[in-house]
């Protein structure tokens, strides 16, 4: 009989099978022996087979393929249903571990064995991939890669789906909603959290590297999910969060009202990043300081409305997709 596993990896995956292979070339060089590490790949319903992606692995790592349609949160569920080991790693497709990844997570939980601890992964853009203005905003302007100080638990949200090490037990308190399209990983961290009291760790080290840079659009049409699901989470926890008096969806109409339309927005942002170009490792001289900063300026203003836009949508019972094809089509 093979040994149990020490660690389970649940990978959700959709239409990337390029990264998809990256990221299983980050867990074959693990530090750790290969047969503690079992990895379940849930495909979402990708147009081709990802049979030749797992494939070219046989042998090198102990990989399940399930094949499942019905959104990432039901996909992270079915993989988590399915893991055997005791300790998982939640972790998304376009994400490759560092080679000591699995090792930091098995001593993380050797040191904090209580079901309510779970760690953050740390995630930094990856060197080979140039830094863009929209890499710094996705990561040291925070508009994706928000991290809290290292040893500080935040209260609400601090649960994340795709860049995490916990129990697999804690699962036992609830799964993930697949009614959430963006947030699933913050609605579960709540639910569970009325159960247990979770204790959120995160260590400096770098844990992966992030294979791919999100165009402006897509920033921003994640932001407009987030406000979109800022207004369902409050609906499903009035007595927990009061989101709704923040300033951004306080003043919405009013935000809206003043601002460029988001297609139009994202596009004049898109080209002020080309116009930017590479930025280089290091400092960046006054020049393009300015510049940059500018830029950032116009993607915080442009999330803004389309947190606004996303908020207000579930305010008057718009699905979201409708509201994203309306504002971004």
């Amino acid at each position: 009989m093979a040994p149990r596993p020490s660690l389970s990896v649940v990978i959700p995956t959709y239409n990337r099978p390029e990264l998809l292979a990256r990221c299983l070339e980050g867990f074959a060089g693990q530090t750790v022996p290969p047969e503690s590490l079992e990895i379940v790949i849930v495909d979402d319903g990708s147009d081709a087979p990802l049979d030749p992606v797992i494939a070219a692995f046989d042998g090198l790592l102990n990989l399940r393929l399930e094949r499942r349609d019905h959104g990432a949160a039901a996909a992270r569920n079915v993989g988590v249903v399915l893991s055997s080991a005791d300790h998982l790693i939640l972790f998304d497709d376009d994400q490759s571990p560092l080679p000591d990844m699995a090792e930091r997570c098995l001593a993380f939980h050797r040191q904090f064995p209580d079901e309510e601890d779970f760690r953050m992964l740390r995630v930094v853009p990856d060197t080979r991939i140039p830094r863009s203005a929209v890499s710094f905003a996705m990561f040291e302007a925070t508009q994706v890669f928000h991290y809290p100080s290292p040893g500080r638990r935040r209260l609400q949200g601090g649960f994340w789906g795709g860049a995490i090490t916990c129990k697999r037990s804690i699962f036992r308190y609830g799964l993930f909603n697949p009614d959430y399209v963006m947030a699933e990983d913050a609605e579960l961290g709540m639910r569970i959290d009325q159960w247990l009291h979770l204790v959120e760790h995160l260590e400096t080290p770098a844990d992966a590297l992030q294979l791919r840079t999100l165009t402006v659009k897509q920033l921003l049409r994640r932001w407009c999910a987030m406000g979109y699901y800022h207004l369902v989470m409050q609906r499903d926890f009035p007595r927990l969060i009061e989101i709704g008096g923040r300033r951004v969806y306080r003043d919405a109409e009013k935000i809206i009202a003043r601002a460029t339309p988001l297609i139009a927005a994202a596009a004049e942002l898109e080209k002020q990043a080309v116009q930017l170009g590479e930025l280089g490792p290091g400092p960046i001289d006054q020049a393009r300081s300015e510049v940059l900063a500018a830029f950032l300026e116009g993607v915080r203003v442009a999330a803004e409305t389309a947190q606004c836009i996303g908020w207000l949508a579930a305010r008057h019972d718009e699905r979201l997709s409708d509201a994203l094809e309306r504002n971004f089509v």
